[in-house]
């Protein structure tokens, strides 16, 4: 048997906004210290230099705590 992957798009339909509903949980709130908004870091992933920019500047990817 010959599988051919294609299918037409009149058989697809939009899916759910929320798919898994009460799993997916809201961030929580940034914190406030001196009326400034700051978040909490969990984790640097990754550090990368940005040379296209004058001066060159450190691009770091975050993970948040609270955010998946």
């Amino acid at each position: 048997m010959k599988v051919h992957p294609t299918f037409y798009a009149s058989l697809l339909r939009p899916t759910a906004q929320d798919p898994l509903p009460g799993q997916i949980s809201p961030p929580p709130d940034p914190v406030v210290v001196d009326e400034e908004v700051e978040y909490l870091v969990e984790e640097i992933l990754d550090v990368s230099l940005d040379r296209r920019s004058r001066p060159p500047k450190f691009m770091f990817k975050v993970k948040w705590v609270g955010y998946t």
